[in-house]
């Protein structure tokens, strides 16, 4: 056992039955690591300043507080250091609603960081290039979210950390559901993200080849989840950035 740590605040680690976003919860639901052996870990704290015992952030954070009920997080954690010094970043990730972490994905260099999850708030961070920049004007339940981190000097305390992209993923149905479950970087450095929608609306690509781009089957709030399979190119903005995306199932729960 090289290392092992707890992560987290004074709030409860998963719950018993699973249940959604329950509060006073820290889950670490997705690890990756780069080949200098950081840690790379996403997940949901509760575990704000208002807590015994906060969820521990970096002076480098993007977010350093909890912005509402559940937030998604990003950790670096270097295991050749000790202390608290092998925390080489932290920071939440969130709006004024619920946010999870889902999925997390990082190149070779330690220098790209994709995170992928689930949020219900109106005020996720995202960028001006996005896909999506701001939360579906009517009916939202949830989207999901791709978020891009840019780390100017891997493993270093002293790197600085920015967001070059970051993206809502979802439609407007009020009765729908969209969420990021996988995430994963090609070596240009696009985004390629599945995971589970009942949206009819969810976004297709306009031009190009696609597998299955009608949602035939697809009663939003009615039928089951229709999985995707998307690929987001961040050097792109708006629309443009969205390279390809379809649906991936039957009629029935896929």
């Amino acid at each position: 056992l090289l290392y092992s740590t707890y992560l987290g605040g004074s709030g409860v680690e998963g719950v018993h039955p699973p249940s959604t976003f329950a509060h006073d919860s820290n889950s670490g639901n997705s690890v990756a690591v780069d080949a200098h052996g950081l840690i790379h870990v996403t997940g949901i704290t509760s575990s704000g300043s208002d807590q015994a015992i906060a969820f521990p952030v970096t002076p480098n954070a993007l977010q350093g507080a909890l912005a509402g009920g559940n937030d998604a997080f990003l950790c670096i954690i270097d295991p050749t250091r000790s202390g608290s010094d092998s925390l080489a970043y932290s920071s939440f990730l969130g709006g004024s609603g619920d946010d999870q972490g889902h999925s997390i994905a990082v190149d070779a260099a330690g220098s790209r960081i994709a995170v992928g999850g689930y949020t219900n708030s109106r005020d996720f961070p995202t960028t001006s290039n996005a896909l999506r920049h701001k939360a579906p004007p009517t009916g939202f339940t949830s989207n999901g979210f791709v978020t891009w981190i840019a780390s100017s000097h891997p493993g270093d305390l002293s790197s600085q950390y920015a967001m070059p992209y970051s993206t809502y993923l979802g439609a407007d149905a009020s009765d729908a559901r969209d969420d990021v479950y996988g995430i994963a970087l090609d070596p240009k450095g696009r985004i390629v993200a599945t995971g589970r929608t009942q949206s009819k609306d969810f976004p297709m690509t306009k031009d190009g080849a696609t597998v299955f781009n009608s949602a035939l089957y697809l009663k939003a709030g009615v039928s089951g989840d229709e999985p995707f399979v998307v690929k987001i190119d961040p050097s792109l903005d708006g629309e443009a950035s969205l390279a390809y995306a379809t649906f991936l199932g039957g009629g029935s729960q896929s």
